[in-house]
């Protein structure tokens, strides 16, 4: 992956003064692929001091004025995370799944996923501080050691931007479906159940929505769900599973606490004081 900065123009310059990715432009390449994107606009940075330290930033395809193909359509999202590498990639679980979704009884779960575009999984060099960090503490146990994760995805839509309770049953509906099927078919837990997490996308030409289960940076697959692949109990605080927080419990991560999750996104939309 190579990367070229824009300087700003009148354009782009007022937002890149406060937004570092700002009509950055990336060269994406891999294997026969090549695609040049631009940067837009951040959407999601996380502060956390331990974890992922995810971001994400609304871009688009660039590639009809760069001389390339282009067959990536409408508004993109690049994410950058940094999970640990004792975990499976999000790519690589997704892919799984995607294998499985087909014929009659699976092919439906295709318009329930995240839709990655490119993807590129970087360790860190031998002079780097992390691969430095990691020789430090090759003793600790409680030291994770990680690489950085780069994923180009079509752009969802978040649940709070449908537009009647008609369609926000039907994107509750479709998730839990496509949960379950996670779960049952392809043994994927989520495991990091949020209000984040659970979008939908619109078809253009009907109007329909769909319900799309999104991030899958914690999942695991379901043989490894009763012991955590990493040193942090997993999801977001305001969503977690009760028993979760129990310091005694030792079960590991169910699939009852991701719809535990589920009903705790359910309360928190449908009973916000702006809710619709």
């Amino acid at each position: 992956m190579k990367m070229k900065t824009k300087k700003p123009t009148k354009k782009t310059g007022k937002a890149s003064g406060i937004d570092p990715f700002a009509g950055i432009k990336l060269l994406l390449e891999k294997d026969d692929m090549k695609k040049r994107i631009r940067l837009r606009r951040l959407l999601f940075r996380s502060h956390e001091v331990i974890g992922r330290g995810t971001v994400v930033v609304e871009a688009e395809c660039i590639c009809g004025n760069s001389g390339c193909e282009c067959d990536w359509k409408g508004p993109l999202i690049v994410k950058i995370s940094f999970p640990a590498t004792s975990r499976v990639t999000e790519d690589e679980l997704v892919k799984d799944a995607l294998k499985l979704a087909t014929g009659k009884d699976g092919e439906w779960v295709q318009k329930h996923l995240p839709r990655t575009l490119w993807s590129h999984t970087m360790p860190f060099g031998e002079n780097t501080p992390q691969a430095r960090l990691a020789k430090l503490f090759a003793m600790d146990e409680k030291y994770e050691e990680q690489h950085a994760c780069v994923t180009v995805q079509q752009k969802l839509q978040p649940i709070h931007e449908l537009k009647t309770p008609e369609e926000f049953a039907q994107v509750f509906y479709d998730i839990l479906q496509c949960h379950r099927w996670l779960y049952k078919i392809a043994e994927i837990l989520h495991r990091d159940i949020s209000m984040s997490n659970m979008m939908f996308r619109r078809d253009e030409a009907t109007g329909e929505v769909y319900g799309v289960l999104n991030d899958f940076d914690l999942s695991s697959r379901v043989e490894e769900n009763r012991q955590a692949s990493s040193k942090q109990r997993t999801g977001t605080k305001p969503h977690m599973a009760y028993e979760l927080f129990d310091k005694i419990w030792t079960g590991g991560h169910l699939y009852r606490h991701d719809l535990e999750s589920i009903f705790y996104v359910f309360v928190c939309t449908t009973r916000a004081p702006d809710s619709k």
